[in-house]
């Protein structure tokens, strides 16, 4: 039998920010991934994210993204690492962004449409006439705690 390493993820959501300024205003919530592996390792979910398309590179520390993990549908032991709830991609202040493991500790699952929750935030320097466009990539590995499989 072939190893079966899938994550997808669906969706291209977006945030209104409207007039609020300095608040983290949620998303439309069209954000899902579905997640299968038969290998029997132990696997993680990291995520990072790089601000793409025609943004202004200085718009960059002018707003924040963030995924809510608070009510996570995530699988195995479904942990977040507690300090990273909500895992902040971006904060206003940072002009770079973070990553880091955002689902762990499990094995041999098909799970769908699990929920990607985004909320932003901008400060009153964020340029209004220049939409931000972040691109969050995620990726399925082996935690490294067993052995084979990748």
């Amino acid at each position: 039998m072939d190893k079966i390493n899938e994550l997808t993820v669906n969706g291209a959501p977006t945030i209104d920010i409207g007039q609020n300024i300095d608040t983290w205003v949620d998303g439309d919530d069209a954000g899902s991934y579905d997640v299968e592996t038969n290998v029997d390792d132990t696997r993680i979910v990291t995520v990072s994210a790089s601000q793409t398309g025609s943004s202004d590179p200085e718009n960059a520390a002018n707003y924040g993204l963030r995924l809510d993990t608070e009510n996570s549908d995530a699988p195995g032991d479904g942990s977040f690492p507690g300090a990273r709830n909500p895992f902040v991609l971006t904060d206003v202040g940072e002009s770079g962004f973070d990553g880091g493991t955002l689902v762990r500790g499990f094995k041999q699952v098909k799970e769908s449409n699990l929920t990607l929750d985004y909320e932003a935030k901008v400060n009153y320097e964020y340029n209004p006439g220049n939409d931000a466009e972040v691109e969050v990539t995620y990726t399925l590995t082996s935690s490294g705690n067993s052995g084979g499989g990748s």
